[in-house]
């Protein structure tokens, strides 16, 4: 099974779309690794579909910190200039906010958005 667990800050306002009888909410997610000079930034081209798209868009705006489990994948495409590059996809299938950037970044208890039962203990 594909899932992987990123916690990062949303890139760029989320776009909402139809595509057939779908909704789908994209945004990118920026996840750093490593620190100091080694610091990286992972740049993640994110999707939520269906009603949780509609009800989630409202409340993800640049800048927010989540995390994101999900399905991860790439896709290849060639650039202008003729260069091969790779993009990292995550089908968003959990997330919660870890932070509130409207309240100066303080931290706010995570609000669950996915399939897990919150009155599991554990």
């Amino acid at each position: 099974m594909n899932s992987c667990t990123f916690v990062g800050r949303i890139g760029r306002d989320p776009e909402l779309k139809s595509v057939g009888d779908n909704d789908v909410l994209s945004f990118s997610l920026a996840s750093d690794t490593g620190f100091g000079d080694n610091k990286k930034t992972i740049w993640l081209d994110c999707s939520i579909w269906g009603k949780r798209a509609v009800s989630l868009q409202p409340h993800l705006k640049k800048g927010t910190q989540m995390t994101a489990i999900g399905q991860l994948s790439e896709r290849s495409y060639t650039t202008k200039d003729g260069a091969e590059k790779t993009a990292l996809q995550m089908r968003v299938g959990e997330l919660s906010f870890t932070s509130d950037k409207t309240q100066g970044g303080a931290a706010t208890q995570p609000k669950s958005q996915g399939g897990l039962d919150d009155s599991i203990p554990f």
